[in-house]
């Protein structure tokens, strides 16, 4: 992901650029082709036998929990914040509740700009689809708990990254001032300190 939107094999002789994307094929692509002909092939492999979803309903879920991570990860809550999220509601279906369809439609829309804007906002992209992807190899189709805000820990540093990266640079950044971005930098920090004080104290 770094490299389809940061670093795009720049930098590297063509045979050292043939190299690495030989190394992605052979450590990324050529497995995970093999684990989607498996599953496809052995479906029941997957199993939520003792949850109380099924593996549709929770990649349903999936899709607000993705946004509830989001909203703590920018407006941190402290009553939100704890190890269990045993009251989170299933998506039982894409109304069930409303806010499902629109989580999908949203991060449809945010996967449509990241790969659309990849040329121009590079950084908007990265953040992004490595939000994305880390929590994809965290927790998907394999019936874990629905939330866990640990599972937040890696996918995170690609939106905080560019959160902290967009007051240095020029152009090639976010387009919004760099006023704009060290106040908002700086509420951040603040908020965070503050949550997590509050979460110390309890």
């Amino acid at each position: 992901m770094t490299e389809w939107t940061l670093l795009r094999f720049r930098g590297l002789d063509p045979m050292g650029r043939r190299n690495l994307q030989i190394f992605f094929i052979a450590t990324v692509a050529i497995p995970g082709l093999i684990v989607a002909a498996f599953l496809a092939w052995n479906p029941g492999y997957l199993s939520s036998v003792g949850r109380p979803f099924t593996i549709p309903e929770r990649l349903l879920s999936e899709t607000r929990v993705l946004w509830f991570y989001v909203r703590l990860l920018f407006s941190p809550d402290i009553s939100a914040m704890g190890l269990f999220h045993d009251d989170f509601v299933l998506s039982r279906s894409l109304l069930q509740p409303w806010t499902t369809l629109a989580g999908v439609i949203g991060w449809l829309a945010a996967i449509a700009g990241a790969i659309t804007l990849r040329q121009r906002i590079p950084l908007l992209s990265f953040a992004i689809l490595f939000f994305l992807a880390g929590h994809a190899l965290e927790s998907t189709v394999i019936a874990l708990e629905q939330v866990y805000e640990h599972r937040n820990y890696l996918p995170a540093i690609a939106p905080l990254f560019a959160l902290a990266y967009v007051p240095t640079v020029g152009s090639g950044a976010l387009p919004v001032s760099a006023w704009l971005t060290r106040t908002l930098v700086a509420l951040l920090l603040v908020a965070l300190s503050a949550s997590t004080a509050l979460d110390a104290k309890a």
